[in-house]
């Protein structure tokens, strides 16, 4: 028996009869196989064993094979584990699919063993090939430059291995730069040529295109994700040194932002099996992490102003420009810069407009003179819908407005007024409208905390509590959790205040208090209308929340939120709001706490190796090789660092131990946090500190986010002492 018929394949696939045939002929081909009936079950086992390569179903229920793949991929390293899909599908829809969760391969079914067998021996050698390529930490010694090959599509990238010191030279005269400015570019190492040029007004696509006439090279304006070929590279390779794989009628083709970086070229070369002429292309970094993304766009347009941190509006004096306009090109800018929020506040002398962005306040732009407040209060009123004359009290609306830059994309605001000593405050917030789609595998959870939620929300009864502050991210989780219930045989119901997003299959009912119309009030309707799950907004008072205990005790399934710091400060909130000790031990199945952490910029994170004491707040042992990552900031994240957020959590079950203190007299948040820690809860903390060690945050950004007092359970490294437990799939 060789060495790859002594592999572990891990089936993962919901029909039994599929399990069994898939283990029949790998088993009689002298294959190890693992079966999971489930994408969680999927989570489960990798935590525990780490098979040579997964076959996964994508058509799963609850969690199908995509969001499975991304949680993996996310997870764990994409160089150890290869994946393919198990599909009834074959359309370029479905290739691009697989690629941008990092899949290698997919077979359509129905599967016949001899395609079977030959997809697995071909990406065993993929593993191995993936494995050598992540090994791989320097080129060898260059060898003498190859001659120029007439008639191919591309150049021969050894040929352009020595240029990038002549190239910085030619960039210096291009951009006129000062001798201090030109010694800093010279200094420059080759990955960072971008972020250098964008420092003196010159735009990424710019630069791309002046590369590769440099190199009298191909520069292309957009990439086709259909043309990425499977199991060529990983995805998370390409992000890194911003490279993508084009299936061109002439072979391959390696388009890359940086072809003077000598490393990456000789990991290509290892990648086409040490080929020694391999094909190149140019394009910018945005086009390559568009493509690997699944995300065809159309060329970009040729940008020659200055680049800025933020998308800011010109300032013009009133009479420049109408305040219809103006408005609109607030509102413009701040989708461009990816804004959640806009706050235009009128200061002494001065209006301030700040974008939220990664939940972060940047100033975008400064108005004067402070009178222009009345006009802009005023037009966001009337596009509100609401009374123009009213300045003396808040004022709440919202607006449908249709972007004029994002492809006419449509987009709900919510908007809010509020009097202040210098005129009228406005803050406007885009509502994620998909929130209501999102996966639950992309929400942030760890695969043993998914795997946890995905048991408990499968539950028929009981109350599921998310908490957190407001801003947290707890709605977009109860909206996720939605969306993996059977909406057909299940009788779904939601009181909400206000309905943010529409659910296909879901029976959503706006909350009215000025008429009486409460959640307790809107509860006890619900329960004569034959549900299976409630959704309950938010438990406010404590009507709503002996209601929303006794549906659950009723033998309904339902979630809600409560805006508490963690998940033992709940426990104690649900009593000072009236509810018996016992009846919350019976009725709360799972409590959800969570917070958001930005995510580190992908273009720009550095690695560094941690000093002792950072060893000791992360988690990982004090001698071995470690690295972390630190923000450094670019023009891709508003040169932030940060680029996007992630959940972080701490999720708990209920047991016997925890019910008996809950119902002690005097029991406090402080008691129960003891016991939760005890019990071998992971923390928000140690949940953070995981997602530090991955790569996804660091730590200033953990210690910014999270309360002192939430920083005291430092996770203990191999998980002693139940404050942490270890890293969720072992590489």
């Amino acid at each position: 028996m060789t060495p790859i018929e002594k592999s572990v394949i891990l089936d993962v696939d919901d029909d039994p009869d599929v399990r069994a045939f898939v283990g029949h002929h790998l088993e009689k081909a002298g294959f190890r196989v693992v079966a999971a009936e489930s994408g969680a079950r999927c989570i489960e086992i990798l935590n525990g064993q780490m098979p040579d390569l997964i076959l996964m179903d994508v058509s799963m229920p609850k969690m199908n094979g995509y969001e499975t793949c991304a949680l993996i991929q996310r997870t764990m390293s994409p160089f150890l584990v290869p994946v393919i899909f198990l599909t009834a599908s074959d359309s370029p829809h479905d290739r691009v699919k697989a690629v941008s969760v990092g899949a290698v391969d997919y077979l359509v079914k129905p599967i016949k063993a001899d395609e079977l067998l030959e997809a697995v021996r071909k990406h065993l050698v993929t593993k191995k090939r993936w494995t050598r390529l992540r090994a791989r930490t320097a080129p060898p010694p260059k060898a003498p430059l190859a001659p120029a090959v007439a008639a191919v599509e591309a150049p021969v990238v050894g040929a352009v291995i020595s240029e990038l010191d002549r190239f910085k030279t030619v960039l210096a005269d291009t951009l006129s730069l000062a001798k201090r400015e030109r010694s800093d570019l010279s200094a420059a190492a080759g990955k960072d040529i971008y972020r250098a040029a964008a420092e003196h007004g010159m735009p990424e696509t710019r630069l791309s295109r002046m590369i590769a006439s440099f190199l009298d090279t191909e520069h292309l304006e957009h990439l086709d994700p259909t043309k990425i070929p499977l199991g060529v590279l990983p995805p998370s390779f390409c992000e890194k040194n911003l490279v993508c794989p084009i299936e061109r009628p002439r072979g391959l083709v390696f388009v890359v932002a940086n072809p003077f970086d000598d490393k990456l070229v000789h990991q290509l070369r290892e990648a086409c099996e040490g080929a020694k002429d391999v094909p190149l292309a140019v394009a910018d970094p945005e086009t390559i992490l568009h493509a690997i993304s699944g995300t065809l766009v159309a060329p970009p347009a040729r940008q020659t102003e200055r680049a800025a941190p933020i998308a800011h509006v010109a300032e013009k004096p009133a009479a420049a420009t109408s305040v219809e306009t103006l408005v609109d090109d607030v509102i413009e800018a701040a989708l461009a810069a990816r804004a959640s929020d806009i706050h235009i506040e009128p200061w002494e002398r001065k209006v301030v407009i700040r974008y939220r962005v990664d939940g972060e306040l940047q100033i975008a732009n400064i108005l004067e003179p402070v009178t222009l407040i009345g006009a802009i209060a005023n037009r966001v009123k009337v596009m509100s819908r609401l009374d123009v004359s009213e300045q003396r009290l808040p004022q709440d609306g919202h607006i449908s407005y249709t972007s004029k830059t994002q492809a006419g994309q449509p987009f709900e605001v919510r908007v809010s007024i509020l009097p202040s000593s210098y005129g009228e405050t406005v803050v406007l917030r885009f509502l994620d409208l998909e929130a209501s789609t999102m996966p639950l595998a992309s929400v942030g959870f760890s695969p043993r905390h998914l795997a946890l939620y995905l048991e408990r929300i499968a539950f028929p009864s009981g109350l599921i509590l998310h908490v957190g502050p407001a801003g947290s991210g707890k709605s977009t989780t109860s909206y996720a959790a939605l969306n993996v219930m059977d909406k057909v045989s299940r009788n779904i119901l939601t009181a909400e205040d206000p309905i943010e997003n529409r659910i296909a299959g879901v029976t959503q009912v706006q909350i009215n208090p000025e008429i009486g119309f409460t959640f307790a009030k809107a509860l006890r309707s619900f329960l004569r209308q034959d549900p299976d799950v409630i959704l309950v907004g938010e438990l406010r008072d404590s009507e709503t929340a002996r209601t929303t205990v006794e549906a659950a005790l009723a033998g309904h399934l339902v979630l809600s939120t409560l805006h508490t710091s963690d998940v033992a400060t709940a426990l104690t909130r649900l009593v000072e709001l009236g509810v018996e000790p016992a009846l919350v031990g019976r009725s709360v199945t799972l409590l959800c706490a969570q917070r958001l952490l930005r995510r580190l910029c992908l273009r720009c994170r550095t690695a560094y190796t941690p000093t002792a004491k950072e060893r000791l707040e992360v988690g990982v042992p004090e001698d071995g090789d470690a690295l972390l990552f630190r923000c450094v900031g670019c023009p891709a994240c508003g040169q932030t660092g940060y680029r996007g957020r992630i959940a972080t959590h701490e999720l708990l079950v209920l047991d016997d131990w925890i019910r008996e203190i809950l119902s002690r007299p005097g029991c406090n948040a402080l008691d129960l946090e003891r016991a939760v820690t005890a019990a071998g809860m992971t923390t928000l903390y140690g949940d953070a500190m995981e997602k530090v060690r991955a790569g996804i945050t660091s730590v200033a950004e953990v210690v910014a986010k999270l309360r002192p007092d939430q920083l005291r359970n430092r996770p203990a490294v191999d998980g002693v002492n139940g404050t942490h437990a270890p890293l969720s799939i072992r590489t």
